[in-house]
């Protein structure tokens, strides 16, 4: 519903006009919310004029554009009416507000022993920070990535390939039997298979942490 300047009632605000627009159309601020993508406090303000409330003037301006692109009203227009009329009240609800009695601050005195206690404090902490670190390393377990074979695999071939990636520091094992690591922590290893399903186990664990235990389970068929 486009603008009509000769039939608008140039004594209401452009709020007051958005609302009477939408209205008319039978629209929620809830239903242009949720399809322009704008809060619906934000519109309610743009409605009652409280500009003080919206995020700032290049933002109530983005807001009014897409209001009025939603409500088929003229942008232009809506934008003339916002900068002869509104922009006045925006900058003085900007500027306004109630000002708070000035008082001096005290200075703040830093002597040398503040800033001794300051170090060592911040000292300490470091320390703290860094034990808690090594001994989060030492206890947490390893990340062990099994690559190859995928889970519930099925092949006609007598062994299989299992590779993957774990910490460097750690002992890997694959069906009980330690794998070599090397200096990125990657592995692999050829396993013969058994007619049926094959389980292959593998486990990696540091020397104070929790195992960790991967389980692919290998189908071999003969042809």
């Amino acid at each position: 519903m486009p603008f009509n300047k000769r039939v608008i009632d140039k004594s209401k605000t452009l709020g007051e006009r958005l609302r009477k627009v939408r209205q008319e159309q039978g629209v929620s601020l809830e239903e242009v919310a949720k399809d322009i993508q704008i809060r619906k406090e934000y519109l309610q303000s743009i409605e009652e004029g409280n500009y003080r409330f919206l995020p700032g003037p290049v933002y109530i301006e983005n807001f009014l554009r897409k209001y009025a692109r939603y409500l088929k009203v003229s942008e232009d227009f809506v934008m003339d009416v916002f900068k002869q009329q509104d922009k006045k009240v925006l900058k003085k609800q900007y500027q306004g507000g109630v000002k708070l009695p000035s008082r001096k601050i005290p200075k703040p005195i830093i002597t040398p022993k503040i800033i001794k206690i300051i170090l060592i404090v911040f000292i300490i902490s470091a320390c703290l920070t860094y034990v808690g670190f090594e001994i989060t390393e030492i206890f947490s377990p390893p990340e062990l990535v099994v690559l190859e074979p995928d889970n519930n695999l099925s092949t006609t071939q007598n062994s299989i390939t299992v590779s993957g990636t774990t910490d460097p520091e750690a002992q890997l094992t694959i069906n009980g039997k330690q794998t070599y690591l090397d200096e990125k922590g990657e592995f692999i290893e050829v396993i013969n298979l058994n007619e049926g399903v094959n389980k292959i186990i593998i486990k990696s664990v540091k020397k104070r942490s929790k195992e960790v235990t991967e389980i692919r389970h290998v189908l071999y068929q003969i042809n």
